[in-house]
């Protein structure tokens, strides 16, 4: 298998007054791939009274460390993630599934109610990837509906594949707009709006 590290990445989006911070990385190697990211969420809020701005600040940190070990295709793995007071944390299976996979299938095709089902019945996880590490958010990145549940169940919208595609563009307003089915800049671009030179040139 070819080692295809990619560089640790870095990049800061802001909503009104919570600012975003996240770096991540990424590499395959002989057994699998590895990954892992921190996103630091700041909330900034406002106090007339408070003449010090870093009273008026709160961040919390979020650490996500993804495992994928196998030889073959429906290769399989674990996510954990956990915060910085280590008070909350999730441990979720991941699967490297093939490009066939019905999970897939459907995601393309934008069957809502069937995706759902399939996950319901755990016979598909919100974590599937494809042999490209596309996730069923990158598949079903022209389906305004399923751009609202599957954020909704917990896919992660910052999530790369294996060619470095980013589901949305990397701001904020953008990501916020994906998640609630916000699709109007995409338009004229569908499924390619999840490549990454598509993306860059889109402006919200």
């Amino acid at each position: 298998m070819q080692n295809c590290p990619v560089s640790p990445e870095h990049r800061k989006t802001y909503t009104n007054s919570v600012s975003k911070s996240i770096k991540q990385y990424r590499t395959n190697f002989f057994l699998g791939t590895f990954g892992s990211r921190t996103t630091s969420t700041t909330h900034r809020y406002d106090d007339d009274d408070s003449s010090d701005d870093a009273d008026n600040l709160t961040t919390t940190r979020t650490y996500i460390v993804e495992f994928l070990v196998g030889f073959t295709i429906s290769r399989k793995g674990l996510r954990v993630m956990t915060t910085d007071t280590f008070d909350n944390y999730m441990l979720d299976v991941i699967r490297r599934r093939p490009y066939s996979s019905e999970i897939f299938i459907l995601c393309r095709k934008g069957d809502a109610g069937a995706v759902k089902r399939l996950l319901d019945r755990v016979e598909a996880s919100i974590y599937d990837v494809d042999e490209d590490g596309m996730s069923l958010l990158h598949k079903a990145a022209s389906h305004p509906k399923l751009c609202q549940i599957l954020p909704a169940r917990g896919a992660d919208v910052y999530l790369r594949d294996d060619y470095d595609a980013l589901f949305a563009k990397q701001s904020e307003s953008f990501i916020l707009m994906c998640e609630i089915g916000g699709y109007d800049p995409w338009h004229s671009y569908g499924p390619r709006a999840i490549q990454r030179n598509i993306c860059d040139d889109i402006s919200v």
